[in-house]
């Protein structure tokens, strides 16, 4: 797939621009630690992660406690121990940066399309200097609905005027190809992301890479 007939390019961030695993792992284990429960480990975070900050609660407190009412305390606690901590440990993953330049150097809008809270998502693009190539950016309590509903990626397009054969999603996720596949629209995939313990290939992408930029050459 050539990305030079693609205007708009929507990037998801967990998993697929930045490594965060290791920084939502330590913030989960304060939070489980003040309620007195268990702790996770980075590997079943991995598996948890992306599909919102409210069902990685739940997917949490299902492993380590019997009563997954303590959602709402455990998401209060995490959420600020997260913010103190959003890019201690987080990462770029390896050619990222130079995606992002040469797609904004070629003129291509880039939006960042997250589940993760709106805020949290800026902080943390800022903290790592990539803020700055992405014209929009949405997280998962920005619209009424997140990935899988295409909803995110539909508004993006409204808001650039782009059409969905000009719109490319770029994520680690079945939920990512899910959402994009519902919008009418190309993704493509990272084989190194966090997708729930699945192979990425089962929801068959419009392609698998290893590194963003294989992109840049293709």
């Amino acid at each position: 797939m050539d990305i030079q007939n693609k205007k708009l390019i929507l990037c998801d961030l967990d998993g697929t621009l930045i490594d965060t695993a290791h920084d939502i792992a330590y913030a989960m284990n304060l939070a489980l630690q003040d309620m007195n429960l268990s702790q996770v480990t980075y590997a079943q975070i991995q598996n948890w992660i992306g599909k919102g900050t409210q069902q990685l609660c739940i997917d949490v407190l299902k492993h380590v406690a019997s009563d997954i009412n303590q959602e709402q305390e455990l998401m209060t606690r995490y959420l600020a121990y997260y913010k103190q901590n959003v890019c201690q440990y987080s990462q770029l993953y390896k050619g990222v940066v130079e995606f992002l330049k040469t797609c904004d150097q070629q003129k291509h809008i880039l939006a960042c399309i997250t589940n993760k809270p709106h805020h949290l998502a800026t902080i943390l693009l800022n903290h790592l200097n990539i803020e700055q190539y992405f014209k929009l950016i949405l997280g998962g309590d920005s619209l009424q609905r997140r990935k899988p509903d295409p909803l995110p990626l539909h508004y993006a397009m409204q808001q650039f005027n782009i059409p969905a054969h000009q719109t490319l999603m770029i994520g680690d996720s079945q939920h990512d190809i899910q959402a994009a596949k519902a919008a009418g629209i190309d993704c493509i995939a990272v084989s190194y992301g966090y997708n729930h313990g699945k192979d990425i290939q089962n929801s068959q992408p419009t392609r698998v890479v290893a590194n963003l930029n294989i992109l840049l050459r293709n």
